[in-house]
């Protein structure tokens, strides 16, 4: 595969795992219960980062002027493969399904980052988002942590 078709379907997969973030955090937005708003600010949050992420590999692949079929590649099977599947309410199995996901995605970031063949403007966005990526999780880390020291009291 050509350097550049590489690079536009490790963006692709990077575009996919933003859609994905974007809806399963709605989703779990909209199952919370009143009480959960800092939860819910932590959804906002996440749905606005990767709505950000989402237009700035939109505008890479487009400048790009990539007419490839989105496939899925290696990071966004990484993606699939890692985060977790949100299925309980309650605030434990959330915020769980929450370290998941950020996880996942900042492993699909770092096999894009290190592995895909790109210009250096490209891979300076990607890094910027990766290390939003990992500050975002280190939140939700720190919200986990507390949060387990609350129930655990």
């Amino acid at each position: 595969m050509e350097q550049q078709e590489q690079l536009v379907e490790g963006l692709n997969d990077l575009i996919q795992i933003h859609n994905d973030r974007i809806n399963t955090y709605r989703k779990i937005h909209s199952d919370l219960n009143d009480f959960d708003s800092d939860i819910e600010r932590i959804c906002q949050r996440i749905v606005r980062q990767s709505e950000l992420h989402l237009s700035q590999l939109v505008d890479l692949v487009d400048q790009l002027h990539s007419n490839l079929v989105k496939t899925h590649g290696k990071a966004y099977r990484i993606w699939l493969k890692l985060k977790g599947i949100y299925m309980d309410k309650d605030r434990v199995s959330i915020l769980n399904s929450f370290d998941f996901n950020e996880e996942a995605a900042e492993k699909a970031y770092d096999y894009a980052v290190a592995e895909i063949e790109a210009p250096d403007d490209i891979k300076t966005v990607l890094r910027r988002q990766q290390c939003s990526l990992k500050i975002t999780h280190d939140i939700i880390k720190e919200f986990n942590d507390r949060e387990f020291m609350v129930v655990s009291n």
